[in-house]
């Protein structure tokens, strides 16, 4: 098939993509007093809240958002210093180490929620709903591809 796109490469456009988001993401944080380093951990916070009916352990954490067993161990490290979690023994394998938001976990996890949506309704805002379907079902083929071809 022949290739329309004038020269432009997917994944560059969407790695630059990718960092125009992330950009906006940390300035809206900023100007609502939360600190960029805790993007990530709103993130895993939001994970840990939205799977709050079973029991969440770093493996999922590393699982869904596809990081290193290093890195996730460091980033959950410095939430639990920051007092965002906790993590507590498995009552049915005492290796693993279940992880809990804590109250003030949860209140950042709410500061953060609401920063998110907010960035997202501008990051849509004047696209036409057709042209986000398609985008999603593009996106959704492009992930597909990269499943398929590993």
């Amino acid at each position: 098939m022949a290739n329309m796109n004038d020269g432009k490469k997917i994944g560059h456009e969407i790695k630059k993509l990718s960092h125009a988001v992330g950009r906006k993401i940390e300035f809206n944080m900023r100007s609502k007093g939360i600190d960029s380093a805790t993007a990530m951990h709103g993130m895993i916070m939001g994970f840990i809240r939205r799977n709050s009916e079973r029991d969440v352990f770093q493996r999922d954490v590393e699982q869904f958002f596809n990081i290193s067993r290093s890195t996730v161990t460091n980033i959950l490290q410095l939430m639990e210093k920051k007092g965002y979690i906790i993590r507590e023994s498995s009552q049915t394998d005492a290796r693993l180490k279940k992880l809990k938001l804590t109250e003030l976990g949860r209140s950042e996890d709410e500061r953060i929620l609401g920063c998110l949506m907010e960035t997202d309704a501008e990051l849509v805002d004047g696209i036409p709903k057709d042209k986000l379907e398609t985008f999603y079902e593009v996106v959704s083929l492009i992930s597909e591809n990269c499943e398929k071809h590993i």
